[in-house]
């Protein structure tokens, strides 16, 4: 295979043992002999948060997290029933103490921390909070580079702000629904 940037995104995989299912079959189709190749799962399902460790230990080499899928089975919330819309919040204190300690647990594996999903277009204040917080990677429309790639260039050249750990009192970034 003469191929140097291969990777494998594997999306919803709820359990360790399913990931090692796919791994198996990823090695008998013959990718992994590639040496550039890397094997990396979505981190869409809370499962991943609270087992990282041991993902990393079955050969998880990489992690996206899915934030809309992941916000939606954090918080319980069906982001397509219009009457649950206003619920759906992946800047919700909770969702932001799940990105944390996976853009953390990654760093701490190390291996790379992705981010897919709008909120950093939704929330492009959340971008900053995110590239301080280690996230190495963040994937968005086209026409929306230009909008993320000034946030993540302010992100660098500032110095950590005294980012407010998600806490039930308040939430980063403001709520938007309020008048």
């Amino acid at each position: 295979m003469g191929y140097d940037q291969v990777q494998l995104l594997l999306p919803f995989v709820r359990t360790v043992e399913e990931f090692v299912f796919c791994r198996q079959m990823v090695e008998r189709a013959g990718l992994t002999e590639n040496p550039h190749f890397q094997l990396w799962i979505m981190a869409e399902v809370p499962s991943v948060l609270m087992l990282l460790p041991e993902y990393v230990a079955a050969g998880v080499q990489g992690i996206a997290i899915g934030s809309n899928d992941l916000t939606q089975l954090m918080l319980g919330v069906d982001r397509e029933h219009s009457d649950m819309a206003i619920a759906f919040a992946p800047h919700h204190p909770a969702m932001l103490r799940t990105y944390r300690q996976l853009i953390m647990g990654a760093q701490q594996a190390g291996i790379p921390c992705t981010l897919c999903g709008y909120v950093a277009t939704q929330y492009p204040e959340m971008i900053e909070v995110l590239v301080h917080w280690g996230i190495t990677a963040i994937s968005v429309s086209p026409h929306e580079v230009e909008q993320v790639q000034n946030a993540i260039a302010r992100a660098r050249s500032t110095p950590l702000p005294g980012l407010p750990l998600a806490s039930p009192s308040h939430s980063f970034p403001p709520d938007r629904s309020a008048p």
